[in-house]
């Protein structure tokens, strides 16, 4: 059985170089990786290769059997299928599924494509061999099935240390007096119902906490679920879905919504276009009114690989339509229109550790004018505006496939024409995450 799985990256290897230009040279590469046992540089050659716009049978296959050799086999059971009713491939395709299928213990799924593999194959030697695995597998039981092999979970757990939890201004802000740690953690989980990333029904779950040790009033427990219809076209990928969340703050409900989900992404040249609007209707308590509304989320991004790693940029834009704070005197605004722009960048140090560097800048106009008292009983009346600057950096070490430790440095300094609203911040995390 272990010399039979073994077959798979071999075979990739049998495939011609049909590329031209630079993406020949990152095939090329990919399969000099492949060859010498540099799975994790061979895919991410394959994967500029697919982003320079190569797209051709033996790049899905060599990305496949690449994705194999990792162990990420939903990915590569993902670039097979895709090739699966190829003429010349497809019976290929087929036994490499099933031995997929058999390595997350779906037998009667790896029987099916065994047997699709011996109606296809063009080739005795692929017909002998998935003939070979279906002897191997007939006395399986029927109920062998113990999971879902798509499904994804991801944990992260970590210690924070937070100088200024509380958003002080900068004349009250007092270091150690108004610092405190907290434990935040943070879960998802990600599967298909129906289908494939090509043509299937996703669900996703999450939840979120923050807890502090003193500042306990600023503690903050979120859940979120959320359904999505996925779709590969011939140049988009679409994500189409609704999601519902809900938050309390320290212990008590704060807000809930439900919001319109849609996203697209593509190639474009060297480089992938991510757009992604989320429209929500925010419902809260009596005591949280003020923020009940409507709030728009757009993102524009753009995303690519490069000699000096993977990076990102993009644009965001909020929309806001809140009920506000007001009374016959005074009137505070909720509704912000924010425009932001961000850059990151992630980096391999070596074959376990890795940095990411993130960059942000945000600026807010509230959308009606405050009018506020003074404690000289003056009446000032002006619209809310803030500038919002985010650096950070993040190293993390892979202790395994599964587990990574990480830890991040983040600062905020958002400056506001109304002083109670500038604050600074600096934020120390030390946490370790699993995927699986």
């Amino acid at each position: 059985m272990k010399a039979m799985l073994h077959l798979l990256p071999a075979l990739a290897l049998l495939i011609a170089l049909t590329a031209s230009g630079s993406e020949r040279d990152e095939f090329r590469q990919g399969i000099e990786a492949f060859r010498g046992g540099d799975y994790s540089e061979a895919l991410h050659h394959f994967q500029r290769a697919e982003a320079m716009g190569l797209r051709s049978v033996s790049l899905d296959y060599n990305l496949g059997a690449t994705h194999y050799r990792l162990g990420s086999y939903s990915e590569s059971a993902r670039h097979f299928q895709r090739i699966r009713e190829d003429r010349d491939w497809g019976a290929l395709a087929e036994y490499n599924l099933g031995l997929i299928a058999e390595q997350q213990r779906a037998p009667d799924r790896a029987q099916e494509h065994y047997r699709e593999a011996v109606r296809k194959a063009r080739a005795d030697r692929i017909q002998q061999l998935a003939a070979a695995r279906l002897q191997a597998l007939e006395p399986a039981p029927a109920a062998a099935v113990v999971a879902d092999p798509g499904w994804v979970f991801y944990l992260s757990a970590a210690a924070v240390y937070d100088d200024n939890p509380a958003l002080a201004k900068g004349d009250d802000f007092a270091p150690g007096k108004d610092s405190d740690y907290l434990l935040e953690t943070l879960g998802t989980v990600s599967g298909y119902l129906r289908g494939d990333p090509d043509d299937g029904v996703r669900l996703n779950a999450g939840f979120y906490s923050r807890n502090h040790n003193d500042f306990t009033e600023f503690d903050i427990t979120g859940v979120t679920a959320s359904i999505f219809l996925d779709d590969q076209g011939s140049t988009w990928r679409f994500e189409r879905g609704l999601r519902v969340a809900n938050y309390w703050l320290d212990g008590d409900r704060y807000t809930t919504e439900a919001a319109l989900a849609l996203r697209g992404t593509r190639a474009l040249g060297a480089m992938n276009l991510d757009v992604r609007n989320d429209l929500s209707y925010i419902d809260t308590t009596s005591d949280f009114e003020f923020v009940k509304g409507i709030r728009n989320q757009l993102i524009l991004e753009l995303f690519g690989s490069a000699a000096f790693g993977r990076w990102r940029v993009g644009y965001g834009n909020e929309f806001n339509d809140r009920d506000d704070l007001g009374s016959e005197v005074e009137f505070l605004s909720y509704s912000p229109w924010r425009h932001e722009v961000y850059g990151q960048l992630s980096q391999r140090l070596t074959d376990r550790m890795g940095v990411q560097t993130r960059l942000a800048f945000r600026h807010s106009h509230y959308r009606d004018d405050n009018r506020e008292v003074g404690l000289d009983n003056v009446l000032t009346e002006k619209q809310r505006k803030e500038d919002r600057f985010i650096a950070s950096i993040l190293l993390r070490y892979a202790l395994t496939r599964t587990f990574s430790t990480f830890a991040e440095y983040r600062y905020t300094n958002n400056d506001s024409n109304f002083d109670r609203f500038s604050y600074r911040g600096n934020e120390v995390q030390v946490g370790i995450d699993a995927a699986f």
